[in-house]
């Protein structure tokens, strides 16, 4: 008689838990040769036998584990899934405790059916198993309604090597949503029906599923100030998508093209916060709203980028660097301001070359004017015709009389016919236009 191998399908550890009592199969059926063991999600013990002393009969047997003895209830071709994983591992199949595969959900995506689901998942041989996987097969313990398509994976001459790993996928149907998937994977050297004594494992792994009405990812805070001329940022982004996340990379508009940031944030898994903060580049191009694309990544050793959701975020930013003040930036302009940052195309010039007549016989009439540049002129002709100036005050220049009465209103300035608070060519032409009209 060989001893009974116990697997623990919460973690796939196996324990020799010798050989229980004869079966009580009726008839004084006894079992010679067991197979392993197995529980369901209710913690009730199953074993398998290879062999009887006596007539055979069901092959599956639930066992009492005070005092050891098993129950025939079904054969293993015929039992519930809730109950039975569909095969029988053969004795001595495993040489010590180990856990003999990994199983990992990479990804579990809604589909457009009701309560359906895609599932892409990796099976990892033990690097110290002593067998290849070349055939496995995938249940569901905590629905039995659910349907699996595929649920069965023949490799053929492609098995996976101890330490190696593959990924698989497979449809999830009629899955009443829950906070978790619980999957009974049973791998065996070989397709059982085929070859009854192919050695085995089995290993039960639990994943959380999404909510079908949920993103992927959804910010919970979103915080820019101004920073030293520069936009700083604290967001907090839930992680709703099954994947633990490593890093986090922001895709937004740049002065000279789109800007890449990522950032490394640990390993954030699926339903915390991820909580970092960083700076916006300095050449980032502002737009209203201002739209980033987030996209995450799953938490690798290596480093390497592996998109697991993106999404897009749009806000208005804080107005950000030096004071922008507007005017005359021309230093030649007549209201030049130095202190200006921004030209606001309002420069005004004093001289218009294009006045300018140096062949325009003036007079020596003394009747001085002071041009808008500053300088003297010994009369109005001369202003303009030699100097192109196209604004003026009566007087020297510095004469400051005549400068405060430059800067009172028209009622002081006798010569500022149209009002406009100095005296210049417009005044000029709307005497000139006056010429020869007989005065009443």
């Amino acid at each position: 008689m060989q001893q009974l191998v116990w697997i623990d399908p919460a973690n796939g550890m196996t324990e020799y838990v010798g050989n229980p009592s004869d079966a009580v199969g009726g008839s004084g059926l006894n079992c010679s040769n067991w197979g392993a063991a197995y529980t369901d999600i209710n913690g009730s013990i199953f074993c398998t036998c290879n062999s009887w002393i006596g007539t055979s009969s069901d092959n599956t047997y639930q066992l009492d584990a005070t005092s050891g003895i098993g129950i025939p209830i079904f054969d293993t071709n015929s039992g519930p899934l809730s109950s039975n994983d569909g095969f029988s591992c053969p004795s001595g199949s495993i040489s010590e405790p180990t856990a003999c595969m990994n199983i990992s959900a990479e990804s579990i995506e809604c589909t457009t059916l009701e309560d359906g689901y895609d599932v892409n998942f990796e099976v990892c041989n033990n690097p110290f198993s002593n067998f290849e996987i070349g055939y496995f097969s995938v249940s569901v313990s905590n629905d039995m309604n659910a349907q699996i398509m595929p649920s069965v994976f023949d490799l053929g001459g492609a098995g996976i090597q101890p330490g190696d790993c593959q990924t698989f996928s497979f449809g999830l149907f009629d899955f009443e949503p829950e906070d978790e998937l619980c999957l009974i994977v049973s791998a065996h050297e070989d397709n059982p029906t085929l070859n009854p004594e192919t050695m085995c494992c089995i290993v039960e792994v639990c994943v959380p599923m999404p909510s079908c009405d949920d993103e992927c990812a959804a910010v919970e805070w979103f915080d820019v100030v101004c920073l030293d001329d520069q936009w700083y940022f604290e967001a907090g982004i839930l992680n709703n998508s099954l994947t633990t996340v490593g890093y986090v990379e922001f895709i937004y508009p740049g002065v000279n093209g789109l800007i890449s940031d990522i950032n490394s944030v640990g390993a954030v898994p699926h339903g915390d916060v991820i909580a970092f903060g960083d700076l916006l580049s300095p050449f980032t191009a502002i737009s209203s709203p201002f739209c980033i694309d987030v996209v995450l990544h799953e938490a690798s050793p290596l480093g390497e980028l592996v998109e697991c959701c993106s999404f897009q975020y749009c806000l208005d930013l804080p107005s950000c660097g030096p004071e922008v003040i507007a005017g005359c930036m021309d230093a030649s302009a007549s209201n030049f301001n130095p202190e200006a940052t921004l030209d606001d195309g309002s420069c005004s010039y004093c001289v218009a070359p294009a006045l300018i007549n140096t062949d325009n016989p003036c007079g020596s009439e003394l009747d001085e004017v002071c041009g808008c540049n500053g300088i003297t002129y010994i009369n109005l002709c001369y202003a303009i015709n030699m100097g192109g100036v196209i604004s003026w005050t009566p007087g020297h220049c510095n004469d400051s009389e005549n400068t405060a009465d430059a800067e009172e209103n028209n009622e002081t300035c006798p010569t500022d016919i149209n009002e406009d608070g100095t005296t210049n060519v417009s005044d000029l032409l709307m005497v000139l236009g006056e010429f020869g009209v007989v005065c009443d």
